[in-house]
């Protein structure tokens, strides 16, 4: 009996000790199962994010090249407009006016035509776009296993001075067995001087309107560093001229005889703070441009103050420095610049084409290179008064400053005088609201004097 039971005993134990071998083993095949499947998981992972996204960034980059360096030297040719409706030929390139007449023999200075930097970006934006649908395809990267779902497609250009980010917007979600990655933003820069040719276009149609005409042999002494080559050619009762920088050509033509009056005003663009000489009012409203409506309005020249009252919320872009906020572009109450709550901002530059050297620095001491242009009740939604006024009641003051030039303001009625520049107008000459630089008789004029 003894032996039967030791014997039964021993079995017992041989089980327990089987079961949990087995157990052991099972939990053993278990953990090496979870990590094998950790560091496939891992391994898709790293696929996804160390191979996959990077190969399809670089592809994505070659695609938004290919689809744009042809548009981008296309526009230069035709002057800023893909499709101009206002031409002339030059060999069989149609090349935009940038200033027509109706009429050519009238004796009325020709209308800008107002070519903006928005609508340059806006049909740029437009026609690469249409390439890229014909070029990306995605075939090669789900031929790998990789499961993709698209989403739509925009393109975003912005218009630098000697290059271009062309921005591609297009939510992608990529996945391999169960793991995830999303990508939405592609990017590249492209290296063409198209925005500083547009931008002495513009300087030079402005000047071919206020002078009897530009002068080439001028702006090149005062300009060596910017290697731009201007040829200007009489063809008929046009003005043909090609702007070539880093061998890209930019063309224009306008319609002139001699030094014509003009009928329009000037049109300050709140997108980029140009100004367009002669300009219908109509075309100004179109991009919530700020308006002066006198045919003797001057655009700004190399030198001289340009101060423009922003888009809301849209704030001040370099070179532009904010001196003021206002509630809004007429009408306005007025805040020193670094109180919150107003959407505009008053934005002011010393006009200068740069790009070896620093445009002057607009800054807002009111000592020194600087000077005082309002004074407000409160530093806070005020009202504004002219800047001489030394009461007790007008005590903070709004001022402007700069680096390389002493600046001197005061308030005139009607018009400023001279090389002054109105920066912003008052309702009425004391206790007032306030409006962009022509809104208004009562007009703050400011001079800038460079320091030599």
């Amino acid at each position: 009996m003894n032996h039967l039971r030791l014997k039964k005993r021993g079995q017992t134990v041989y089980i327990i000790i089987g079961i949990l071998a087995l157990t052991v083993i099972v939990f053993g095949l278990y953990i090496y199962s979870s990590r094998a499947k950790g560091r496939a998981s891992e391994e898709e992972t790293n696929v996804l994010e160390k191979s996959v996204i990077p190969s399809l960034s670089f592809y994505m980059k070659q695609s938004i090249d290919k689809a744009s360096i042809d548009v981008i030297k296309e526009i230069g040719a035709h002057g800023g407009l893909l499709e101009p409706e206002l031409y002339t030929w030059t060999g069989a390139t149609k090349v935009a006016y940038t200033c027509h007449k109706d009429d050519p023999g009238s004796a009325k200075a020709c209308k800008n035509v107002m070519i903006t930097r928005q609508h340059i970006e806006q049909q740029l934006a437009d026609n690469i776009l249409k390439n890229l649908n014909g070029i990306i395809d995605l075939k090669s990267f789900r031929d790998q296993g990789i499961d993709i779902k698209e989403g739509e497609r925009k393109v975003k250009v912005i218009l630098g001075k000697t290059a271009l980010v062309i921005e591609l917007d297009y939510p992608l979600e990529l996945s391999v067995e169960n793991k995830v990655e999303k990508i939405d933003i592609f990017q590249s820069t492209i290296k063409l001087p198209l925005g500083i040719l547009y931008d002495l276009s513009t300087y030079i149609t402005n000047a071919e309107m206020q002078e009897k005409e530009f002068n080439i042999t001028e702006w090149y002494q005062k300009h060596p560093d910017l290697f731009i080559t201007l040829e200007r050619e009489k063809m008929g009762a046009d003005w043909v001229y090609q702007l070539v920088k880093d061998d890209y050509p930019f063309n224009f033509a306008l319609q002139k005889t001699g030094l014509q009056e003009a009928e329009n005003g000037c049109c300050y663009n709140r997108y980029d703070f140009s100004c367009f000489k002669n300009v219908q009012k109509e075309q100004c409203d179109e991009i919530q441009g700020q308006y002066d409506p006198n045919p003797l309005c001057y655009c700004p020249t190399e030198g001289r103050l340009s101060c423009v009252i922003s888009l809301p919320d849209a704030g001040c872009t370099e070179p532009y420095a904010e001196v003021l906020k206002l509630s809004y572009y007429e009408n306005a109450h007025a805040s020193l610049p670094d109180q919150a709550g107003f959407r505009h901002s008053m934005c002011c530059n010393i006009v200068a084409f740069y790009l070896t050297q620093q445009p002057d620095i607009v800054g807002r001491e009111c000592t020194g290179n600087g000077a005082v242009f309002a004074r407000l009740s409160s530093a806070e939604n005020g009202h504004v008064d002219d800047p001489g006024n030394t009461g007790p009641y007008f005590t903070e003051k709004a001022c402007i400053s700069a680096k390389r030039n002493r600046i001197s303001c005061m308030a005139r009625e009607g018009i400023c005088l001279g090389e002054e520049e109105p920066i912003i107008s008052f309702m009425q000459p004391v206790n007032s609201h306030a409006g962009y630089s022509y809104k208004y008789d009562t007009k703050i004029c400011c001079k800038a004097e460079k320091i030599t």
